[in-house]
This record gives structure tokens, C-alpha cells and sequence, in this order.
């Protein structure tokens, strides 16, 4: 599922749930103006399987490739993941643990 809202900040994001084709998460961003992407809402950052976490490095590898800013809401427990991927090494990035709650979030197709 895709969402618009404001990040933090009151920058306007695109916050998927889940494990999206990176095509269409690039896709909705750019028709809904979105130039940052939050990648694990509604806490479905879970990568407990190797095929999961295969799936969760495709999206972020090939999203970087678009040089697109990306936050990631996750729970404690998986902060050491993403340093073992080295997902931190990107500029772009950041690992928000816990999340918040968006403003103005509206699902889209």
C-alpha cells in the first residue's frame, strides 16, 4: 500500500507498506511529487527471512539508483540489520526507530 503525507519535518514523502516494486514506488513519487520515500510503515519492516531480506535489498539498492532520499521506520531489534547491509552508508538514508505518526496522509493507488 502507498501513502502521501508530511515526514517530521513537513516534507511531503511517500510511505509504503511492505515490499513494493521499486518501479511503481518511483512511479507514485513522481506523480505525487514526492522526492523522499519512507519504506516500513505501519511497522512492516520485518526481515526475519533470508527471502525477505533478499526482497528488501532489491527495493533499496534500486531506489538509491534514482538518488531519491529514504527513511526507513523500524524496530530496534533490526537496527543491526541495516548495519550489516550497510544501508547507513548511503547519504540519503535514514534508520527512524519507531516511527511517527505522518500529517495529512492520504492512501493512493
Amino acid at each position: 500500500m502507498f501513502y502521501t503525507g508530511l515526514d517530521n519535518k513537513g516534507e511531503k514523502t511517500l510511505f509504503i507498506t511492505g515490499i513494493q516494486s521499486p518501479v511503481e514506488i518511483l512511479q507514485r513519487a513522481l506523480m505525487h511529487e514526492c522526492f523522499k520515500v519512507c519504506l516500513g510503515f505501519k511497522e512492516s519492516f520485518k526481515p526475519t527471512l533470508v527471502h525477505p531480506v533478499n526482497e528488501w535489498n532489491f527495493m533499496f539498492e534500486e531506489l538509491i539508483k534514482a538518488e531519491i532520499k529514504i527513511d526507513l521506520f523500524l524496530h530496534k531489534q533490526y537496527k543491526e540489520n541495516i548495519e550489516l547491509w550497510d544501508w547507513a552508508g548511503y547519504k540519503k538514508f535514514s534508520a527512524i526507530i519507531n516511527g511517527y505518526e505522518p500529517e495529512e496522509l492520504k492512501e493512493i493507488k
